[in-house]
């Protein structure tokens, strides 16, 4: 029997099983350019039983076929799911950036495993390229409405993997590489559409679409099936195979992967393809990683700042604002936007709706309080089907946060927070006749904090390697716009992070041609952002929000423009892989943790899981930039653990080009704790080079004894503030574990001890309560608001939710310790705001018990944001009297940014 190349290796239907193999050439040494999937019957072994042991025989016959070198069975695995570049700092006209500079990736081939493309799309128009490049060794298979004509010059190549699939998903799908489902044809034109003007999803979002690299050429493999992109890894593992003997010199894949990092990525980077992969939307809980292997490239996905604002208008006139994709259709009924009753349902079951008169009405929806895996989301189809069942005109989706908008295909829904539910509900049960009317939404730049970590991006750590960080890098993933079909469509995943990264990355391959996947990897990694513009760190979408960490980045948010030119790079050989991760090629294709910690691998990152006594490890870096460079180290230490590099000045010239340099982390307690962050940067004038850290302190349980006293104690005899013994900030737990703040303890953690002897009081005389809230006490007892702002009640704490103006608010405080003292100030301002305090010092005496003092709060930007924390703290040498501080920049009126 011949022994197979790489264009014999193929996939084909073998019973329920298939098996992926790796073949090798006739010395029987594996061949990196030949990988594939084989049919089983071909090569002799068909004639096995096909019950489970029958299976077992026959992956253990091919297995021992000279010709491979791995076999396992096929998974099941499936897709992921403008402004967005622009807000990258992609301008497509700016002369000096990497677009420019990168002839707009010019020939550059990115591969997209997905679920087929529609090349009569605009994005993908060939107008003015020049021939296929030379060196494209694919193939334009012809299928179902596919003929050879659908590829052109921007397609150059398409191939279509249905093996294995049931017959109930390809039937509903075109046998070719044409795509029903629009995912595929989303993210390739996302990484590489051409520019198409005016392109907008019903009006929204309005502009010129493109790719990130508008002049690279697309290669599609239609692995996934069926709406919402059923697929097998066989099939993926196929299309790998047929990338790399094609000539692609990107490849992105948005797609998850689960229990299995592959294989066939490995080979395609060995073979110097550069391969991204979606990180999965099963945030914002820890560990829900996918696609984890260190040589391919996973991202997390983030919103950026452009929003959908959504009016609605109350029977009292009230304006409220959400947020919605929900617009008019040329045939719409234009009453939609006119006043309809408002009805209450409550969370709209089919239980909560069954008896409730909702015919031709709005109807307010409540999320469920408990949170799930996918949030508010996994409850808003089924309220809106169960409104629509009911003869309902409107909705309005009460929920805690939410980074998805579905088209509401001409349906009038929209999104609000907690605060504004409650505040329609409030009307609803007031008003004898409530009404409300819904406007198509619009569209807003520039007013929202941006870039934040996206909830539904998942998190780590690595539920596979916990000694490498994932995810890499974080990029736009959230309500993007892109081509869908004929049209132009908004959807949000990971799945439309991944290739924001593709793109980019084939820009920086057109403007570094011999760089390996491994430097580009390090380029984005090293530059990418971990504050937004004003400076301020990038926050994560969570239960709660939070400062995002490695563990939802990776090494921040890319910036491409700055990865162009990233000063020094973390490289990596690729055979590299296989002395920390153990890739076996016998019976079983798995890549398992050796007893080399995967730390050790010369990555941009440092994770070192289990640090018990301390650790050292080395990483070497190239300088790319100027020749004659000097750099030096700048250490930001996880809490609770010491980092020291040495050397902590590298120079280079014309004859050393790289430097060698080791870190060793020490940790500074035995105390079992979680995952600290840090980062070690090196610097110069011209250049800032960043990787993070995350290390967590572990020790030995003992086997018997009072093991939970380990965290128990630890927080029970902590002095309670805000910080722990170790002058560590306290953390909260929740979807992921952050640093707590006034939402989650108040105050702080309680000091009985202290709170004996506290110095200054904020008292209240209880009538005053009356003034701001309002409680009526006839036949029931009831608060509401008032007019007057609750934050001037004389409380120990501030909270000042729509800040638009500079508030000046008071308080006074009673001196209750020594007789004559005098306090001075000590302000904490949150992020973007301003806090005045006059007078700044209290003098008391035996005549003056009680002081009122001024403090004013101003916005420093007109940004529509979320809450940030501060503080005010009176203190002399013996006292210190904190009150926290919490307070909202609002542009619109609706509360959260959604």
């Amino acid at each position: 029997m011949d022994t197979p190349t790489m264009s014999s290796l193929r996939t084909m239907i073998y019973s329920a099983m298939f098996l992926e193999v790796v073949g090798v050439g006739d010395g029987g040494v594996a061949d990196e350019d030949v990988l594939g999937v084989l049919d089983v019957d071909a090569v002799g072994v068909g004639a096995q039983r096909r019950g489970a042991n029958g299976q077992a025989a026959d992956e253990h016959a091919a297995a021992e076929l000279p010709e491979v070198i791995s076999v396992h069975l096929s998974r099941s695995c499936r897709a992921t799911t403008t402004r967005s570049w622009d807000f990258l700092g992609m301008n497509y006209q700016m002369p000096s950036g990497l677009l420019h500079r990168s002839r707009y990736g010019e020939d550059i081939i990115i591969g997209v495993v997905d679920t087929g493309i529609w090349p009569e799309s605009k994005s993908f128009s060939d107008r003015g390229y020049g021939p296929v490049p030379s060196r494209w060794k694919g193939v334009c298979q012809v299928g179902e409405a596919w003929d050879r004509s659908n590829c052109s010059r921007k397609i150059i190549g398409a191939r279509f993997y249905s093996a294995g699939l049931p017959e109930e998903i390809l039937k509903t799908d075109y046998l070719s590489p044409r795509g029903i489902d629009t995912h595929g044809t989303h993210t390739a034109s996302t990484a590489a559409g051409t520019v198409v003007e005016a392109a907008s999803f019903h009006g929204l979002a309005a502009g010129a679409a493109r790719g990130g690299a508008p002049r690279a050429r697309i290669a599609m493999y239609k692995s996934l099936w069926g709406e919402g992109g059923s697929g097998t890894s066989a099939g993926v593992l196929a299309a790998i195979d047929d990338a790399i003997h094609d000539g692609v010199d990107v490849l992105s894949l948005s797609l998850a992967h689960p229990e299995e990092n592959s294989f066939g990525a490995l080979h395609a980077v060995q073979m110097g393809i550069t391969v991204v992969y979606a990180a999965g939307n099963d945030g914002p809980s820890p560990q829900t990683l996918e696609n984890t292997a260190p040589w391919v490239i996973t991202v997390a996905a983030s919103k950026t700042d452009r929003s959908f604002p959504t009016v609605i208008t109350l029977g009292n006139k009230q304006q409220i604002t959400g947020q919605s994709l929900y617009y008019q259709g040329k045939n719409s009924n234009s009453s939609r936007s006119s006043f309809r009753s408002l009805a209450n349902g409550d969370l709209c079951t089919q239980d909560d709706l069954n008896g409730t008169d909702i015919e031709g009405k709005i109807v307010l929806c409540a999320t469920q309080h408990s949170p799930t895996t996918k949030g508010p989301f996994a409850y808003l189809s089924d309220a809106r089907q169960n409104v629509v069942n009911g003869g309902g005109t409107g909705l309005i989706f009460v929920q805690y946060t939410t980074d998805i908008l579905e088209d509401s295909d001409g349906f009038p829904y929209v999104l609000v927070d907690i605060d504004t539910g409650k505040n329609i509900k409030k009307y609803i049960d007031s008003a004898s006749s409530p009404v409300a009317k819904i406007e198509p939404a619009r569209t807003s730049t520039g007013a929202l904090l941006a870039p934040k970590v996206a909830s539904f991006s998942s998190r780590g750590p690595s539920p596979d390697y916990a000694d490498i960080i994932k995810p890499d890098i974080a990029a736009p993933g959230a309500n993007i716009l892109a081509a869908t079909g004929n049209s132009y469509g908004i959807m949000s995943g990971t799945s439309m992070a991944t290739p924001h990264v593709a793109g980019i990355i084939a820009l920086l391959k057109a403007l570094h041609p011999n760089w390996s996947p491994a430097a580009l990897k390090s380029a984005i990694i090293t530059t990418a952002s971990v504050t937004d513009e004003d400076g301020m760190p990038i926050l994560a979408e969570g239960l709660p929000r939070k400062i995002a960490d490695p563990f939802d980045y990776g090494g921040g948010h890319i910036n491409p423009n700055r990865a162009a030119d990233p000063g020094l790079i973390y490289d990596i050989n690729p055979k590299d892989y296989n002395y920390f991760l153990d890739c076996t090629i016998k019976t079983s294709v798995s890549c398992n943790a050796t007893s080399t910690p995967g730390y050790l691998l010369n990555l941009p990152s440092i994770s070192a899981p289990d640090l018990r006594y301390p650790v050292t490890m080395w990483r070497t870096v190239t300088n790319v930039g100027e020749v004659n460079a000097v750099y030096h180290v700048a250490i930001e230490n996880p809490a609770g653990i010491k980092i020291e590099v040495e050397p902590s000045v590298l120079v280079f010239n014309a004859a050393k080009k790289v430097h060698t340099f080791q870190v060793k982390l020490s940790p500074l307690r035995r105390l079992q704790g979680d995952y600290t962050f840090g980062s070690l940067t090196w610097y110069n004038n011209q250049k800032k080079v960043r990787i993070p850290i995350a290390a967590r302190i572990t020790i030995d349980f003992p086997k018997s004894g009072n093991a939970t006293c380990i965290y128990l104690c630890f927080v029970l005899h902590a002095e309670a503030s805000v910080i722990d013994e170790d002058g560590m900030p306290i953390l909260n737990e929740g979807l992921p574990r952050n640093i707590a703040d006034p939402f989650d303890y108040g105050g702080g953690h309680i000091n009985p001890n202290r709170a004996a002897d506290p110095g200054l009081i904020y008292d209240i005389n209880p009538k005053d309560y009356n003034y701001f809230l309002d409680c009526t006490t006839k036949t029931s007892v009831n608060c509401n608001a008032k007019s007057i702002p609750g934050y001037f009640l004389n409380l120990p704490s501030i909270s000042a939710p729509d800040l638009r103006y500079p508030v000046t608010v008071w308080r006074t405080v009673t001196n209750v310790g020594e007789v004559n003292v005098v306090y001075h100030v000590a302000i904490q301002n949150p992020s973007r705001i301003k806090i005045e305090v006059e007078p700044s010092i209290l003098v008391f005496n035996a005549t003056n018990k009680v002081h009122t003092f001024q403090v004013k709060l101003s916005p420093m930007r007109r940004l529509q944001g979320d809450y940030t924390f501060g503080s005010l703290t009176w203190y002399n040498n013996q006292k210190t009297f904190r009150i926290p501080i919490a307070a909202r920049i609002t542009v619109y009126d609706f509360f959260a940014d959604l």
